[in-house]
């Protein structure tokens, strides 16, 4: 059962995982701070409303990397998809592209540095889902372009 690019995934995200809760907490911290020493000030209640916000905008991010974490974790355990499904490691060609690009198909899209990630919710994602190794997908980008590729390789 090969599941190596899911495996550094799972390795990125362990990572990640630890910088965010640390940064979901020291957010949390100054909102607290914030909301403390603006209490009796009106004026600064621009300050509160951000600093709460940004809290929960961490919590949030640091939820949706433990909930990909798990799904990661649950999917390398499973044998290689035969068909582009979530979780999975996808090597795609572009018609017009430069060469393979890697992707990973994720139920719910996340930003992690050095990691491409497709929702099947997106255009690419509706277009690649439950195909196979060697078909052809295209799909119609926000701009209107047709983009037009292959899957390469599905892990």
């Amino acid at each position: 059962m090969q599941r190596g690019k899911l495996k550094i995934l799972l390795q990125a995200l362990e990572k990640e995982i630890q910088k965010a809760t640390l940064i979901a907490e020291q957010s949390l911290e100054s909102a607290l701070e914030i909301g403390r020493e603006s209490a009796a000030s009106p004026s600064m209640s621009g300050d509160r409303e951000f600093a709460a916000n940004q809290a929960s905008l961490n919590q949030e991010n640091l939820i949706n990397l433990k909930t990909l974490k798990e799904q990661v974790e649950f999917f390398q355990q499973q044998p290689v998809p035969q068909k582009a499904q979530p979780i999975c490691s996808l090597s795609l060609f572009y018609i017009k592209g430069s060469g393979p690009e890697q992707f990973y198909l994720v139920l719910n899209s996340i930003y992690l540095e050095g990691f491409l990630f497709i929702s099947p919710h997106s255009p690419l994602g509706k277009a690649i889902i439950d195909k196979r190794v060697d078909e052809n997908f295209k799909y119609i980008t926000q701009t209107g372009n047709l983009t037009k590729g292959r899957i390469l390789k599905i892990e």
